[in-house]
């Protein structure tokens, strides 16, 4: 437990020591997580796991997008700006991959056949807006796999920091309708 409260939980993941904390959905919340646990935990490596919206044509629910880049939508026009861009380090990807390949990431729901979700390596955009124009990011960008909410705050937490991040994201539901849609 930090001085503030947050709640975090110490223990092991494939040979790494780790700590899980939850913050729930929103950009004051998830900051305020962030810089409490790096600040206390001091961590080498952050895996920032949550969901998103796809938005790139193969990809469906229940997909898993890891960030090969993270850039901030600006605005609903489509535009970046690149001073809050994230891109994790070769190591961090490499294990992404290895982990993607060796089959361990997923265990299938029993009695239930669904189809396997598959792993996309690819950039996902970030923003504090509530609505999203599908059509115009794909314009400006047809690369980006994915849309979420929550990876500005830990973005710009660890900005500064020496904490390597990852980002990965399931993907919630996708956004095929055309013109504005609130995800």
């Amino acid at each position: 437990v930090t001085n503030r409260g947050t709640i975090y939980e110490l223990g092991l993941f494939l040979g790494w020591e780790v700590a899980i904390a939850q913050a729930g959905r929103g950009g004051p919340a998830m900051t305020l997580v962030a810089n409490e646990v790096v600040d206390h935990v001091h961590p080498e490596v952050v895996l920032f796991v949550g969901v998103a919206v796809g938005v790139h044509d193969g990809i469906h629910a229940r997909d898993v997008v890891v960030a090969t880049k993270i850039d901030l939508l600006a605005n609903q026009r489509g535009s970046r700006r690149s001073r809050l861009t994230m891109q994790p380090t070769h190591r961090l990807l490499q294990r992404a991959r290895f982990e993607a390949t060796n089959g361990r990431w997923y265990r299938p729901p029993p009695n239930l056949e669904v189809r396997e979700p598959m792993v996309f390596f690819g950039r996902i955009l970030t923003t504090t807006n509530l609505i999203v124009n599908r059509d115009q990011i794909q314009t400006a960008d047809p690369d980006v796999f994915a849309i979420d909410w929550d990876s500005f705050s830990v973005l710009s937490t660890l900005q500064s920091s020496k904490t390597e991040l990852l980002v990965i994201r399931g993907i919630g539901a996708r956004s095929d309708a055309p013109g504005d849609t609130q995800v």
